[in-house]
């Protein structure tokens, strides 16, 4: 039945047991570790007899795993059934030899932030996030600034302590959103602006010794919709729990704002085609540079998107400037012709724009300070017309010499050939 110092099985309580009347604290302590580590399996856990040095280590190992134990005496008339089922704990421990005040102890899920806890550093900045169930979480780290049509530079650095307690804003659509899709595909809304560089992180620890693999989601939605919190399933906690990762997820400019190439309309607009990669690769090095501060390795790097985030994964192996940014890749849904069939040809695009707007190309930098919704507004209103005219209208990274263009059209970029890749189908694209 119970043997000093090990975990036994009671055939008659189906529960786990410890003996701790002649144990030494580490044995104590691996048996405590296996009781935590076992998960919620309905089990009650009876531990007997009760000492105060074993309460001190139930204690000091339920805190370091996000769990804290709590003492109610009104636990006397709650079955353990019904604790389980009402709070889902991982366990709940008693024993009928110890005082009734202390009777039963019921693990829950632990959550903090306070004005200085969880705090980490950045490069920038300290910032405070909060813990939940064993996770470290900070929403909304700004890593980037921009200009319309610009290409994006570091945030600038800041006193104190800044919050990271909610999402960032993401990158303004073109349309308001579809809400006939919902029953298909839930979506998170949220408030849209051009000062969209945001990022989120998860992670279990943050020891800058820990070197956990980082892994960085990039959304789907093509080159032109989306956001980094669009879907539930979005959320890191989940992947950075059960995976032992550091998960990053982030937003950046999108549609005209990301992939409309003003080139020919002056040296100032050279890389507009590429600003929403652009914002992409700043995060990368806003990763290396500070993802150690939240556990992570900067060395152990994987990208990984669904679907237009696919093709980004790709994008990102055919910019030579991200080289070293990230050191594997997966590819979910994401191999397509980026052109879609059509020609780019986004001087027409722009001068049709500038039409609607009653504006010449000498006019240009109008676009860079009307309204979004003007813009976009314009864009749509010939935009079916471009369409069948066969040009591309569905945006994406526009090839030049920061980036090399579809590896498709003109091969793989030497570096793209060092990265380890996986790439996958999903059952549903484009089926619902």
């Amino acid at each position: 039945m119970v043997e000093d110092g090990k975990i036994a099985k009671n055939p008659g309580l189906g529960s786990s047991i410890i003996s701790s009347g002649k144990s030494s604290d580490s044995v104590i302590k691996q048996n405590l570790l296996f009781l935590l580590q076992k998960g919620n399996n309905n089990l009650d856990r009876i531990i007997e007899p009760f000492n105060a040095k074993l309460l001190e280590i139930m204690d000091q190992e339920c805190s370091e795993r996000g769990y804290t134990l709590l003492y109610k005496p009104f636990f006397d008339s709650v079955t353990v059934e019904e604790l389980i089922q009402s709070c889902n704990p991982i366990g709940v421990f008693y024993t009928n030899s110890i005082p009734t005040e202390i009777y039963k102890g019921l693990i829950r899920k632990r959550f903090f932030c306070t004005s200085d806890e969880p705090v980490a550093k950045t490069n920038s900045g300290r910032i405070r996030g909060f813990y939940f169930d064993g996770i470290y979480t900070f929403h909304g780290i700004k890593y980037a600034d921009a200009n319309r049509f610009k290409m994006p530079t570091p945030v600038k650095p800041w006193d104190g302590i800044k919050d990271a307690l909610h999402y960032g804003y993401i990158a303004p659509l073109l349309s308001p959103f579809d809400l006939n899709t919902e029953m298909l595909m839930p979506h998170r809304l949220w408030p849209e602006n051009e000062d969209c560089q945001y990022l989120n992180v998860w992670s279990r620890s943050l020891d800058s010794s820990a070197k956990m693999p980082v892994m960085v989601w990039l959304h789907g939605g093509g080159f032109s919709a989306g956001s980094s919190i669009e879907q539930v399933a979005y959320d890191g906690a989940n992947l950075s729990r059960y995976g032992n990762v550091v998960v990053v997820t982030l937003n950046h400019r999108l549609n005209l704002l990301g992939f409309l190439d003003l080139s020919s309309f002056g040296r100032e607009f050279e890389n507009s085609g590429n600003t929403g990669m652009a914002d992409i690769v700043e995060a990368l090095h806003w990763v290396q540079e500070n993802i150690q501060f939240f556990g992570g390795d900067p060395d152990n790097v994987t990208i990984f998107g669904q679907s237009g985030g696919g093709g980004k994964v790709i994008a990102l192996s055919q910019i030579p400037s991200a080289a070293g940014l990230f050191h594997k890749a997966i590819i979910m849904s994401g191999v397509f012709d980026m052109k879609f069939g059509a020609r780019r040809d986004d001087k027409a695009i722009v001068e049709a724009i500038l039409s609607e707007l009653n504006y010449t190309s000498s006019d240009i930098v109008e676009l860079e300070i009307i309204p979004f919704a003007q813009l976009a507004a314009a864009f749509s209103k010939h935009e079916k017309r471009l369409r069948k005219q066969g040009i591309q209208t569905m945006l994406g990274p526009a090839a030049n010499d920061w980036y090399l263009g579809d590896p498709m059209e003109v091969g793989f970029s030497a570096n793209s050939r060092k990265i380890p890749t996986m790439a996958g189908t999903v059952i549903a694209e484009f089926s619902y």
